[in-house]
């Protein structure tokens, strides 16, 4: 008689992205069965289950200096008003909407494995004069490489127009005087 052939673990390979985007988001089962050399195959082996989920939310916080109502001038909108904080390898889609005016701005932004994501907005004069002076509406989402998209995260951003400018009477003239110049 020979004895038991030996024991062997084998490790599943790292899934690529096609695949793992097949799978989508939810619960998977794995099972294993092995064939020797003249073809005979063994029974499967008990499950294993796992989950696969969506990233977690990207999150939102007013730099400093910024009224937590988000209120903003349009200064600060061009320096930076919100951070954004996403996760290591993810990619960050962000929507800017401005309600009133039915405007739209989309960007997206790739991470990386090494770090997070930590995103300064910051709207060009050109974005601003896109999207007009009014409340704005951003979400933001992250996307894993499987295409499995997170919760979305939403804040609130307010862009006032500049102050209207203050006239007044040169010194030495009056309200009196006006007619005459």
């Amino acid at each position: 008689t020979r004895g038991a052939p030996p024991s062997v673990t084998w490790t599943v390979p790292k899934l690529t992205d096609n695949q793992l985007k097949t799978l989508g988001v939810g619960e998977v089962t794995v099972t294993a069965t092995q064939v020797d050399a003249v073809g005979n195959e063994s029974l499967a082996s008990a499950p294993l289950k796992f989950t696969i989920v969506a990233p977690d939310a990207p999150r939102f916080r007013y730099e400093a200096g910024i009224d937590p109502t988000g209120k903003v001038s349009f200064a600060q909108a061009e320096t930076g008003a919100i951070t954004i904080q996403g996760d290591l390898g993810l990619k960050l889609e962000i929507t800017v909407f401005n309600p009133a005016a039915d405007r739209t701005l989309k960007l997206t932004i790739e991470g990386n494995d090494n770090d997070g994501i930590r995103l300064l907005v910051k709207l060009s004069k050109d974005q601003i004069e896109e999207l007009l002076v009014g409340a704005y509406v951003i979400t933001a989402v992250q996307i894993d490489s499987a295409d499995n998209r997170s919760e979305p995260d939403t804040t609130n951003l307010v862009l006032n127009a500049p102050a209207a400018p203050m006239l007044r009477y040169a010194t030495g003239v009056s309200a009196n005087d006006a007619a005459s110049i």
